[in-house]
């Protein structure tokens, strides 16, 4: 007669033998009267070195570069593009240099006077359409895609230092930082530029040109700013500079709104028992002096210090005083 393995057993070796595959006990009826909850992924590609203000002032930064960049492009080249920054997100450097297409070309940028280094990508589509413009081609469709000619190289530089100037201006505005090239290579080969498990902040970006569209990526790595950290660490408003006239336009906004407010001799906290037995001619101390001033409130905010008496016929207070006055 042999004997039977207790029912609970086959599941705890099918916990083990899952955990040895890495595989999680999740929706398989291993835990069956409940959700699993033991379990919690942990993303460690995202780092959180750069806080959400210091992301959004970078992003609207950056807004402004693409901004300036398009514009440049229009007046001195003839390249009409719209770029728009679509995904701000924080990465390793390896995942944030995974971001871009192998085939693309990308600008080591350094920073002066910290010499730090960024990174700006460029998809070769949209560099392919920059070359047609500035070769005076009048066709607006997209290029066929081929390998990069030394003469294309040598204006694929020139298209990447008209971007990297509009990214100097703004970072001198931003931080008293210029930007510089130093070096472009196709993106497979700037993988070891900077540490691979450095936080690094992607500002993923879309140009589109009239039948083109393609992606362009700003990494900037945390140690590469960080000693500028100051200047973009503030919060909106402090780059705001104080109208004179908003307290004013504040008072006028809201000049015509009805408040009520009301006169207050003293009060008393009761019992609901006391409060059910009270009976005309009863008398219910409020525990200040008979001639003490009465309070003029709003809502709860006590407004000043009032005097009861009359006008004409109906009552009234005189203001005497502010809460805070000496």
């Amino acid at each position: 007669m042999s004997a039977s393995k207790p029912a609970g057993s086959d599941r705890i070796l099918t916990l083990f033998e899952r955990a040895a595959e890495g595989s999680r006990p999740m929706g398989d009826g291993l835990t069956a009267g409940g959700p699993s909850r033991w379990l919690r992924t942990i993303d460690f590609t995202r780092p959180t070195k750069f806080s959400p203000d210091q992301e959004n002032r970078l992003r609207r930064a950056h807004e402004a570069f693409t901004r300036l960049a398009t514009t440049k492009l229009a007046a001195e080249h003839r390249i009409d593009v719209d770029i728009d920054i679509v995904d701000v997100v924080q990465l390793t450097w390896a995942d944030a240099h995974a971001q871009a297409a192998r085939s693309a070309m990308s600008a080591t940028v350094e920073a002066a006077p910290i010499g730090t280094k960024l990174m700006l990508t460029m998809d070769v589509p949209l560099l392919l359409c920059c070359i047609e413009r500035l070769l005076g081609s009048p066709t607006e469709s997209e290029p066929e895609l081929r390998e990069l000619t030394d003469i294309d190289l040598m204006l694929v530089r020139r298209i990447f230092d008209m971007f990297i100037e509009s990214l100097s201006s703004t970072w001198e505005q931003l931080a008293e930082v210029t930007m510089a090239r130093v070096s472009l290579d196709h993106h497979s080969e700037t993988a070891a530029t900077i540490g691979a498990s450095e936080p690094t902040l992607v500002l993923q970006m879309e140009a589109r040109m009239k039948e083109t569209t393609a992606q362009m990526f700003l990494l900037i790595p945390h140690a590469s700013v960080h000693p500028v950290a100051a200047a973009y660490s503030k919060r909106a408003d402090e780059d705001r500079v104080p109208d004179p006239d908003d307290s004013a336009a504040v008072r006028d906004g809201i000049g015509e709104v009805d408040i009520t407010v009301r006169a207050e001799i003293g009060e008393v906290t009761l019992p609901v028992r006391d409060v059910l037995a009270l009976k005309p001619g009863d008398v219910i101390g409020l525990g200040v002096a008979a001639d003490a001033p009465m309070g003029l409130h709003a809502d709860d905010v006590l407004l000043h210090r009032v005097r009861p008496g009359r006008h004409g016929r109906a009552r009234a207070v005189q203001v005497l005083d502010s809460p805070g006055a000496q």
